[in-house]
């Protein structure tokens, strides 16, 4: 689901940045928020595989919501940056091409879920 979601936000919102028409554009929007709505829970699922049942896992959570905010954070400050110096169209495709491109680091990634030994 975390790759899907990666690959349907980052082409829809890549696409933002190509739209002429509010209809294209509502519809390239909604894309976008469902595919982040595939991949944040599945993101959130992929850490508690990692940490697991028997550990505390407040380290491990305060880094992933820090490293969440910073992102947060500075996402929105860049992409200001490149919409004043080069325009929307460049600020949604420079951001949808790096969820793309997060979308493949995933791909080299194992499976975060343990299972149970029969």
């Amino acid at each position: 689901m975390m790759i899907w979601g990666l690959l349907v936000a980052g082409l829809a919102t890549a696409g933002i940045g190509f739209t002429q028409d509010l209809w294209w554009f509502l519809a390239a929007s909604a894309l976008a928020g469902i595919g982040s709505g595939l991949f944040g829970p599945a993101q959130q699922a992929a850490v508690a595989d990692v940490i697991g049942n028997g550990r505390s896992g407040g380290k491990v959570l305060a880094v992933y919501q820090m490293v969440s905010d910073v992102g947060a954070i500075a996402g929105p400050v860049l992409a200001g940056v490149l919409a004043d110096r080069l325009g929307f169209g460049w600020a949604f495709g420079v951001t949808g091409g790096i969820m793309l491109v997060a979308a493949c680091t995933w791909l080299a990634t194992r499976e975060t879920l343990r299972q149970a030994k029969p």
